[in-house]
């Protein structure tokens, strides 16, 4: 009987010492690896920032859609300071960049609200995008790694300027009038406008180098640079190569 006692014992001590192991908070990972290469990883987020030890907790939870693994961060003094320090981090230390959706990198994003979301990212050695999503409230912040091969890391490009043709240019120039050309008459139709072929800089900008004709004598009238863009015209003088801007508008 005193057997079955101390077996009954053992075995109660191994299934409480089983069932406080399985109830244990998992340990917050060094890096979050993303894909299966090596060295495809982004530094956790207790690696870059200083976190509270004593009341913070931690989770982690799997996109039963997806896989992806998801962090969770409590009992921060500001969810809001975290991320904005550890976005720093990731951007200056890591070669990050914050991104939208599309991958296009965003110059400016306030991490200054109770809560938010920013997506951070980087481009992926076999292509793609290796993605950090990050969403944070007022005490605590979630990080998901995410890799999306369809996603290419780049940055917004200056609106193109729309270039003018030579035959908008021409159009351009009979569209004023002689006195804001500087020439004498009261209308365009006395006069041809010739565009050169090609381009000159005007103003450090690509433009049109613009000679005007007398129509019935042919005689020369004048010579003027426009920018591609049409935003600027000047006046030659082809004696002292001076040129003034035109008020025009």
């Amino acid at each position: 009987m005193r057997h079955v006692t101390w077996f009954c014992l053992l075995l109660s001590m191994v299934l409480f010492t089983g069932g406080c192991s399985q109830g244990q908070a998992p340990e917050p990972p060094a890096s979050y690896a993303i894909g299966e290469e090596d060295g495809e990883s982004f530094p956790a987020l207790q690696e870059a920032v200083s976190l509270p030890e004593e009341d913070m907790s931690f989770s982690e939870s799997t996109d039963p859609d997806t896989e992806e693994m998801s962090y969770t961060y409590s009992g921060l003094e500001s969810g809001s300071e975290t991320v904005s320090q550890y976005v720093s981090a990731l951007e200056e230390d890591e070669s990050c960049s914050v991104v939208d959706e599309n991958g296009m990198v965003q110059e400016e994003m306030d991490l200054s609200a109770d809560s938010g979301n920013v997506m951070v990212g980087r481009e992926a050695s076999e292509g793609g995008a290796m993605l950090l999503k990050i969403t944070w409230d007022e005490d605590s912040c979630t990080i998901s790694p995410a890799y999306d091969e369809e996603i290419q890391i780049q940055s917004a490009s200056e609106p193109e300027t729309q270039e003018m043709t030579l035959n908008e240019v021409i159009d351009r120039f009979e569209s004023y009038t002689p006195e804001q050309l500087g020439l004498a008459g009261d209308k365009m139709s006395d006069y041809t406008v010739v565009p050169e072929e090609g381009y000159i800089l005007v103003d450090e900008t690509p433009g049109f180098r613009v000679n005007i004709y007398e129509k019935v004598s042919s005689r020369f009238a004048g010579t003027y640079l426009i920018s591609s863009d049409g935003e600027r015209v000047y006046s030659l003088d082809r004696a002292t190569q001076e040129v003034s801007e035109l008020a025009l508008a």
